[in-house]
């Protein structure tokens, strides 16, 4: 057998560095130099996906291709020559559906034959940009060679085309580094102006452009089209999902009515838990008789404790089992386009809504999720707003306190209500901020839309249960804690002779 050590990296789009993650999968490439780089792609939107793998070639990865979700390339009527795409990339191209876990073995046996077959070394491929750029890309790519190693051995053809793209990263390290950094800056910033003048583009749009010609002439070659070609089902989904006036509408009803079986469905469990608790400290009661410290201890203290807060786990795994579908089947994504002109409005971008979504979970991952947006000032803005969305430790209060002062059928819209208030504080608060402490240009939005499928109930109940495990551990721990520090503030000190009045 062998020993893998797999190290999953944020996904990324390129490698030219503008977010957080696009940063940090780089320069984990750039830095461990891995034995073999697999590139997951979307088989079903192969031309997007494609760019990626054509840029890890250029650096000169030992690539193996996953076409993930071929399941869907399939369904809308797609083929793809494998043979041929593994020929033109020079690399092994494998099928997967990971869901249902087809091709995993497929895809191990081909990371092992690449490592072991001595073709794991890291061997730059490039690729033709034409006569004007590759002009100014070996006219750098000399200035970058006379100082031997300027970033301990990248590829200097590599160099120059992310100093071409604009790339902050390479620009700063060159600056620092390089011994002839002003001389090979200089000729970035002239041979950026000449392509400009040729092509009518900067530099950064005309290589990324002429790369897109190359995917599309890959996708072209080997791409077929079967007798059942039809529209995607998505597409269909999306016209009355994401249409102008039912979008907003639908994204409203949808949430409610998860607000809404949040209650409903749990009612009947929290009921139920709660009788059991009941049960099992009656229980304690009878075969302790007496006023032993210990009896009130595990009766009152833990029993009561964590049972009042345990009793609201339906409602949490509800909660989130109904997040997780809205997530899962796709429509999450479509979420955020469709809040993209309201959090526009407010300075931010809807990317900044799915943190925001998450956290109605748990504020902690939510401010991790605010990673992947590209601007620091909408990373602050975010964060600091987060508090605002209340998060799932808050709901055991709301279904604790809805019902003392409201009657059954108004306990959902409530609850809705007090949701929509977090969400409306949240946009004024954001708006204020970036109108006055980050003050400045709204980043453009860019989301890939994944397409619709069904979701699994083994994700469906792996997502929710993790999340209510979080819950759980913290009734385990910082709620029994602070619940039998609270049973001995109000049992000790222990009065025993009570003075009658005179």
């Amino acid at each position: 057998g062998h020993r893998l050590t797999v190290v999953d990296l944020p996904g990324i789009y390129s490698l030219t560095a503008h977010s957080e993650d696009e940063i940090i999968a780089r320069n984990a490439l750039l830095e461990e130099r891995p034995d073999v780089v697999v590139d997951i792609v979307d088989a079903s939107n192969l031309g997007r996906n494609l760019y990626l793998a054509l840029q890890l070639l250029e650096l000169g990865a030992p690539l193996v291709l996953a076409l993930n979700m071929s399941d869907r390339l399939q369904a809308r009527g797609h083929q793809v020559d494998l043979e041929l795409l593994s020929q033109q990339l020079r690399c092994p191209v494998v099928t997967t559906v990971g869901h249902r876990k087809e091709g995993i073995h497929d895809l191990l046996q081909a990371i092992v034959n690449r490592a072991a077959s001595g073709e794991g070394g890291w061997q730059p491929q490039p690729i033709g940009y034409g006569p004007e750029i590759e002009r100014e890309i070996q006219a750098l790519d000399g200035l970058i060679a006379e100082k031997a190693n300027p970033l301990d051995g990248f590829p200097s053809r590599w160099l120059a085309i992310k100093l071409l793209e604009n790339d902050e990263e390479i620009h700063r390290h060159i600056r620092h580094r390089a011994g002839n950094a002003e001389e090979i800056l200089s000729g970035v910033r002239r041979s950026a102006a000449r392509l400009r003048h040729m092509l009518g583009h900067s530099s950064e749009v005309s290589i990324a452009k002429q790369r897109y010609d190359v995917v599309g002439q890959i996708c072209s070659a080997t791409l077929r089209y079967t007798e059942d070609h039809r529209p995607a089902l998505s597409d269909r989904i999306d016209n009355i999902l994401l249409h102008r006036g039912l979008s907003i509408p639908i994204f409203l009803i949808l949430m409610f009515l998860v607000f809404e079986l949040t209650f409903t469905l749990g009612e009947p469990l929290v009921a139920a838990l709660e009788a059991a608790f009941a049960g099992l400290s009656e229980i304690v009661h009878r075969l302790a008789p007496g006023q032993s410290a210990l009896k009130s201890l595990v009766a009152d203290g833990i029993i009561g404790g964590v049972g009042g807060v345990v009793v609201f786990l339906p409602n949490i795994f509800i909660l989130f089992l109904a997040l997780a579908v809205l997530e899962d089947s796709g429509y999450m994504a479509r979420a955020a386009f469709l809040m993209d002109r309201v959090m526009h409005k407010i300075g931010l971008q809807g990317k900044s809504f799915i943190p925001m979504l998450v956290g109605f979970g748990c504020t902690v991952p939510a401010i991790m999720a605010t990673r992947t947006l590209e601007s620091r000032k909408d990373r602050l803005t975010t964060m600091l707003v987060l508090p605002l969305m209340s998060c799932g430790a808050r709901l055991p209060i709301y279904a604790m306190l809805i019902p003392a002062f409201f009657p059954q059928a108004w306990q959902g819209v409530m609850l809705w209500l007090i949701y929509t208030i977090g969400i409306v504080l949240a946009v004024v608060v954001a708006k204020g901020l970036r109108s006055t402490l980050f003050r400045g240009e709204a980043t453009p939005f860019v989301m890939e839309l994944p397409p619709y499928h069904w979701p699994t109930w083994s994700g469906l109940l792996l997502h929710a249960w993790q999340r209510a495990w979080l819950y759980l551990k913290k009734a385990g721990t910082i709620i029994l804690g602070i619940s039998i520090l609270m049973w001995a503030l109000t049992s000790f000190p222990r009065k025993e002779v009570f003075d009658s009045p005179t």
